[in-house]
């Protein structure tokens, strides 16, 4: 089946449970036609090539599985590079699918870089009602 290339390790999901998961959507009515047009108008991974993508200045956590199959961890990591606000992290022994195929350590990840953010600032007077 076609999902478990994107796994590292099948031991660590509920194999039938996954792939009912990713296979119901594809049970609606017409799904392949917008799947084809999808692929059809699909140019790529261009995102390094767009000279906007320096100038995304927000906070990116990017997670690669060190066995991903579909986004290399080569293309995620200079993906990271251009992007000026970002953490990369490579999750050893793990696919595509970092958040089922090692959930806690991607958890930790996520909590860690949340953790790392600054506090947002809040503008006194924004929180006027529209009514006062």
């Amino acid at each position: 089946h076609m999902i478990k290339k994107n796994f590292h390790d099948l031991s660590r999901i509920p194999l039938e449970e996954t792939i009912d998961g990713y296979t119901q959507p594809l049970c609606v009515h017409d799904w392949d036609s917008g799947l084809l047009q999808y692929y059809l108008n699909f140019d790529g991974f261009n995102l390094l090539q767009n000279s906007r993508i320096s100038r995304l200045n927000i906070p990116v956590l990017i997670i690669s599985g060190e066995h991903d199959k579909v986004l290399s961890t080569n293309d995620m990591k200079a993906l990271s590079k251009a992007l000026p606000n970002s953490k990369f992290h490579v999750l050893p022994d793990c696919g595509h699918i970092p958040q089922e195929e090692k959930p806690l350590e991607t958890y930790s990840l996520i909590e860690k870089w949340l953790e790392s953010l600054p506090a947002p600032s809040y503008d006194p007077g924004c929180n006027k009602s529209p009514t006062s």
